[in-house]
């Protein structure tokens, strides 16, 4: 809920990836929804920063909404 808060005032992605950091098992689940093969990408994410700047806020913000239902 922390996140969804600070992804709504769109706070830079310092304080998101701190947030992240806090909550082992979200930043898992992160980290395994950006690598998923529904991506499609070439590379491997391993930084919350980039994980972050792949979704954006907006898809972001989606994704924790269904996490939270």
């Amino acid at each position: 809920v922390e996140l969804i808060h600070r992804v709504d005032q769109q706070e830079p992605i310092e304080k998101l990836e701190d947030t992240l950091r806090r909550d082992p098992t979200l930043a898992f689940k992160l980290m395994r929804y950006i690598n998923s093969p529904a991506f499609g990408l070439s590379v491997e994410i391993s930084s919350f920063r980039h994980a972050i700047m792949m979704l954006g806020y907006s898809r972001l913000k989606r994704w924790l909404a269904l996490l939270l239902a």
